[in-house]
């Protein structure tokens, strides 16, 4: 009997510890899925917003409000250095509404002089975050 209760608890606690495991990877999965939504969205909008803030100059802030959601949300999981790369990229599309507006003809000039690489290193902070998960 005692060989049947062994065998049984055995048997038992393998099953259970198989599930903790896949359940704990499909959690895993699932919270690094999230991250790269939200981070993939904010890549988008702010690349829009950047785009925009080099042809118009605007004193209207609304615009930036689902950036800001975006980053608001970040500060749930995300690591310090991804937050702290948003918001300077948030910081670096106020300066550039701020500033004058750069001519189609300038462009080129500008992004080789390294001006179109406002979310490099936000861009960065994800991959090392992510990269946490594999």
């Amino acid at each position: 009997m005692a060989g049947s209760l062994i065998g049984g608890l055995t048997s038992f606690s393998t099953v259970w510890f198989q599930q903790r495991a896949q359940h704990r990877e499909r959690k895993t999965e699932a919270d690094r899925l999230r991250r790269e939504t939200l981070y993939a969205e904010f890549i988008r909008e702010a690349s829009r917003l950047y785009g925009d803030a080099m042809t118009h100059e605007k004193d209207d802030v609304t615009d930036l409000a689902g950036l800001y959601a975006a980053v608001n949300q970040m500060r749930l999981f995300a690591t310090p250095a991804v937050i702290e790369s948003a918001e300077r990229t948030m910081d670096d599309i106020v300066k550039t509404y701020l500033t004058a507006n750069v001519p189609l003809h300038a462009m080129a000039r500008f992004a080789e002089a390294g001006g179109m690489r406002p979310m490099n290193a936000f861009a960065a902070a994800c991959r090392q975050e992510l990269e946490a998960f594999v």
